[in-house]
Protein backbone atom coordinates (compact mmCIF):
# COMPACT_ATOMS: atom_id res chain seq x y z
CA UNK A 1 0.00 0.00 0.00
CA UNK A 2 0.90 3.71 -0.75
CA UNK A 3 2.03 5.14 2.16
CA UNK A 4 0.93 8.23 1.02
CA UNK A 5 -2.73 7.39 0.43
CA UNK A 6 -5.65 8.50 3.07
CA UNK A 7 -6.07 5.00 4.44
CA UNK A 8 -2.25 4.70 5.53
CA UNK A 9 -2.78 8.38 7.31
CA UNK A 10 -5.63 7.36 9.17
CA UNK A 11 -3.63 4.34 10.67
CA UNK A 12 -1.38 6.39 11.90
CA UNK A 13 -2.82 8.84 12.97
CA UNK A 14 -5.06 6.66 15.58
CA UNK A 15 -1.81 4.50 16.20
CA UNK A 16 -0.38 8.39 17.16
CA UNK A 17 -3.29 8.90 19.60
CA UNK A 18 -2.96 5.44 21.06
CA UNK A 19 0.81 6.55 22.36
CA UNK A 20 -0.45 9.95 23.38
CA UNK A 21 -2.84 8.23 25.63
CA UNK A 22 -1.09 5.27 26.59
CA UNK A 23 1.69 8.06 28.17
CA UNK A 24 -0.44 9.58 29.92
CA UNK A 25 -0.04 9.40 34.41
CA UNK A 26 -2.00 10.47 37.13
CA UNK A 27 -0.25 14.08 38.61
CA UNK A 28 -0.38 14.60 41.87
CA UNK A 29 0.28 18.37 41.24
CA UNK A 30 -2.57 19.45 43.69
CA UNK A 31 -1.14 20.34 47.36
CA UNK A 32 -3.20 21.31 50.59
CA UNK A 33 -1.91 21.96 53.93
CA UNK A 34 -2.14 19.93 56.83
CA UNK A 35 -4.26 21.91 59.82
CA UNK A 36 -6.82 20.89 62.89
CA UNK A 37 -10.36 21.62 62.68
CA UNK A 38 -11.81 23.44 65.87
CA UNK A 39 -14.43 20.30 66.22
CA UNK A 40 -10.75 18.34 66.45
CA UNK A 41 -10.13 16.19 62.76
CA UNK A 42 -7.17 16.53 61.04
CA UNK A 43 -7.70 18.12 57.49
CA UNK A 44 -5.98 18.84 54.23
CA UNK A 45 -6.93 22.15 52.98
CA UNK A 46 -8.69 22.50 49.50
CA UNK A 47 -9.47 26.00 47.32
CA UNK A 48 -13.03 26.63 48.00
CA UNK A 49 -12.64 27.61 44.63
CA UNK A 50 -12.64 23.61 43.55
CA UNK A 51 -15.89 22.88 45.37
CA UNK A 52 -17.97 25.59 44.65
CA UNK A 53 -17.15 25.15 41.16
CA UNK A 54 -17.81 21.63 41.04
CA UNK A 55 -21.31 22.53 42.89
CA UNK A 56 -22.01 24.93 40.62
CA UNK A 57 -21.80 23.18 37.19
CA UNK A 58 -24.03 20.11 39.09
CA UNK A 59 -27.64 20.08 37.62
CA UNK A 60 -29.28 18.24 41.04
CA UNK A 61 -32.13 19.18 41.92
CA UNK A 62 -32.70 20.58 46.13
CA UNK A 63 -28.89 20.65 46.45
CA UNK A 64 -26.89 23.25 48.82
CA UNK A 65 -23.13 23.49 49.84
CA UNK A 66 -22.22 21.90 52.62
CA UNK A 67 -21.70 24.48 55.73
CA UNK A 68 -19.94 24.09 58.90
CA UNK A 69 -22.34 24.12 61.36
CA UNK A 70 -19.52 26.16 63.45
CA UNK A 71 -19.03 28.77 61.29
CA UNK A 72 -21.77 28.41 58.62
CA UNK A 73 -19.64 29.06 55.53
CA UNK A 74 -18.81 26.47 53.16
CA UNK A 75 -15.30 24.88 54.03
CA UNK A 76 -13.87 22.79 51.12
CA UNK A 77 -11.50 20.10 52.66
CA UNK A 78 -10.14 16.45 52.92
CA UNK A 79 -10.24 14.71 56.45
CA UNK A 80 -7.59 13.18 56.81
CA UNK A 81 -8.27 11.70 60.78
CA UNK A 82 -11.53 11.65 62.74
CA UNK A 83 -10.64 13.25 66.44
CA UNK A 84 -11.10 9.78 67.85
CA UNK A 85 -8.05 8.52 65.24
CA UNK A 86 -5.70 11.58 66.37
CA UNK A 87 -6.51 10.62 69.72
CA UNK A 88 -5.55 7.06 68.69
CA UNK A 89 -2.52 8.56 67.54
CA UNK A 90 -1.69 9.70 70.53
CA UNK A 91 -3.32 13.33 70.02
CA UNK A 92 -2.65 16.51 68.10
CA UNK A 93 0.71 17.47 69.91
CA UNK A 94 2.48 14.11 68.41
CA UNK A 95 0.79 14.71 64.84
CA UNK A 96 4.08 16.67 63.72
CA UNK A 97 3.35 17.51 59.67
CA UNK A 98 0.26 20.32 60.90
CA UNK A 99 1.27 22.94 58.07
CA UNK A 100 3.14 20.21 56.08
CA UNK A 101 1.73 20.69 52.34
CA UNK A 102 1.39 17.28 51.09
CA UNK A 103 -0.17 15.90 47.40
CA UNK A 104 -3.10 14.90 45.82
CA UNK A 105 -5.23 14.22 42.92
CA UNK A 106 -8.91 14.38 41.96
CA UNK A 107 -11.26 11.18 40.50
CA UNK A 108 -14.80 10.79 39.90
CA UNK A 109 -17.80 12.57 41.71
CA UNK A 110 -19.41 10.58 43.28
CA UNK A 111 -22.78 10.34 45.53
CA UNK A 112 -23.86 8.51 48.56
CA UNK A 113 -26.37 8.57 51.49
CA UNK A 114 -24.27 9.95 54.65
CA UNK A 115 -22.79 8.12 57.28
CA UNK A 116 -23.90 9.62 60.67
CA UNK A 117 -25.14 13.51 58.81
CA UNK A 118 -28.48 12.87 60.39
CA UNK A 119 -30.24 15.48 58.63
CA UNK A 120 -29.13 14.81 55.16
CA UNK A 121 -30.37 12.41 52.82
CA UNK A 122 -27.92 12.63 50.26
CA UNK A 123 -24.20 14.20 49.26
CA UNK A 124 -22.20 14.25 46.68
CA UNK A 125 -18.20 13.95 46.45
CA UNK A 126 -14.78 14.16 44.33
CA UNK A 127 -13.00 11.40 45.29
CA UNK A 128 -9.28 11.54 46.08
CA UNK A 129 -6.36 10.08 45.41
CA UNK A 130 -3.12 10.39 47.76
CA UNK A 131 -0.23 7.84 48.14
CA UNK A 132 0.63 10.86 50.63
CA UNK A 133 -2.24 10.82 52.67
CA UNK A 134 -1.84 7.10 53.02
CA UNK A 135 1.39 7.32 54.11
CA UNK A 136 0.61 9.61 56.89
CA UNK A 137 -1.68 7.52 58.09
CA UNK A 138 -0.03 4.68 58.26
CA UNK A 139 2.13 6.25 60.15
CA UNK A 140 0.42 7.00 63.10
CA UNK A 141 -0.69 3.34 63.29
CA UNK A 142 -3.85 3.87 61.22
CA UNK A 143 -5.63 2.26 58.04
CA UNK A 144 -4.43 3.76 54.80
CA UNK A 145 -7.88 5.34 54.35
CA UNK A 146 -10.38 6.58 56.59
CA UNK A 147 -12.92 4.43 58.36
CA UNK A 148 -10.85 0.78 58.39
CA UNK A 149 -10.48 1.65 54.41
CA UNK A 150 -13.85 1.34 54.53
CA UNK A 151 -14.03 5.21 52.39
CA UNK A 152 -12.40 7.36 50.18
CA UNK A 153 -10.71 10.04 50.63
CA UNK A 154 -12.53 12.65 49.34
CA UNK A 155 -13.79 16.27 49.61
CA UNK A 156 -17.85 16.77 49.93
CA UNK A 157 -19.02 19.38 46.91
CA UNK A 158 -23.10 19.30 47.70
CA UNK A 159 -25.67 17.99 49.79
CA UNK A 160 -29.52 17.37 49.74
CA UNK A 161 -31.42 17.63 53.07
CA UNK A 162 -33.57 15.55 54.44
CA UNK A 163 -37.52 16.19 53.17
CA UNK A 164 -36.27 18.32 50.50
CA UNK A 165 -37.79 16.40 47.29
Amino acid sequence: MDPYQLGGAVVWLSRSREKQAGDTALSYAMTGKLYFSKSGYLLLSVPNALGRGVFDAMTEPGIELPTSGITGQYNAHISVMRPEEVAQAGGADKITERGHELRYTLGPLRSCEPHGWNDVSRCWMLAVQSPALEGLRKSYGLTPKPFGNQFDFHITVAIRKKNVM
